[in-house]
């Protein structure tokens, strides 16, 4: 089962009522009684999936009518700047993850135009979610361990290569943070998504991969594909195996997360209510289930940890993206 079928399945078992996926009604927006949230990416995404979690699990103890809207298009900027210009009176809020909002530091490197701040434009209101990488190697051909393939890296520097979603994605910029920290020297091979740099690692074409567990399962336990780490701090329990790259390199973590967003100025005491009630609905079994079958790890924390967040990886991919530049 591909991994867009089963999140489809997901949805299809935590699904909202119908009506409130539909066009809003007007009346019932003007009078405050309906809640947005709005994720830049199409339905059937991870980021899609915990939108919808959140609404549900809100909406059921609340009774507060509250939709996801997919606002797609030119890379996210569309529903992110949708959301940063949108008043801050609790109504309207963006299920934002790492890549949309380290895309002001990415368009450095791409050339795209991004006209939000993240840090300014926005007040971060609860960390839902987080997914680890891994690296993945060719599963006869080796490298067989990290240990091994820092140390070819050593021996042959530049001689390796690996693979990336693209220039500019957590993909690239993690594997940069790896070579940085490892002292290693490895070639980027930029891909038009990972489904093609996992094919050519398997096919032994590429060396490595880091990429997101989920689209990697099926060919790590086919054994295509070697996992040689895990980017948390903790092992997962679809591949208890991996262990994590900061064992053997301090200082290495990149996960992909998963955040709730308001505009710039919504009342203190407004951002942690809504906040709390999100989170307190986030920590069910059944959400857990749901999201941990997909490699993704439920997490409650508030404006202050995703403030945090949010700050400490703007800092880390920009000294990287000034790296690459030079």
């Amino acid at each position: 089962m591909n991994r867009r079928r089963a999140l489809s399945m997901l949805l299809a078992a935590v699904a909202v009522e119908p009506s409130k996926l539909g066009a809003l009604n007007f009346a019932s927006a003007a009078s405050g009684g309906v809640i947005r949230i709005i994720t830049y990416t199409q339905a059937g995404t991870a980021s899609d999936l915990i939108a919808r979690l959140a609404a549900k699990t809100y909406d059921d103890a609340l009774h507060q009518t509250i939709i996801v809207e997919n606002m797609t298009g030119a890379g996210g900027t569309i529903a992110v700047v949708y959301v940063g210009r949108s008043r801050p009176d609790g109504k309207t809020f963006l299920l934002g993850n790492d890549s949309v909002m380290m895309a002001p530091i990415i368009a450095q490197l791409t050339g795209q135009n991004v006209s939000y701040d993240p840090q300014k434009d926005f007040a971060p209101i609860a960390l839902l979610a987080e997914a680890d990488y891994i690296v993945v190697a060719n599963g006869s051909k080796g490298p067989h361990t990290l240990d091994e393939l820092i140390s070819e890296a050593k021996k042959r520097p530049g001689q390796l290569n690996y693979g990336s979603a693209g220039v500019g994605s957590t993909q690239h910029l993690g594997m940069e943070l790896l070579k940085h920290l490892a002292g290693i020297d490895i070639v980027h091979v930029p891909y038009r998504g990972i489904p093609n740099a996992l094919a050519d690692v398997a096919g032994g074409r590429v060396d490595v991969v880091l990429t997101g567990i989920a689209p990697a399962l099926s060919l790590t336990r086919a054994g295509q594909l070697k996992v040689l780490g895990i980017s948390g701090n903790r092992r997962s329990p679809l591949i208890p195996e991996a262990q994590p790259i900061s064992e053997k390199v301090p200082g290495f973590t990149v996960t992909s997360w998963f955040g709730l967003f308001a505009p710039a100025g919504m009342p203190e005491r407004d951002i942690e209510e809504f906040g709390r009630n999100v989170r307190n609905g986030m920590k069910s079994a059944e959400v857990t289930a749901l999201l941990s079958a997909q490699g993704i790890i439920p997490v409650d924390a508030g404006s202050s940890e995703l403030r945090a967040l949010l700050a400490t990886d703007t800092e880390r991919f920009s000294s990287i993206v000034q790296q690459l530049k030079k």
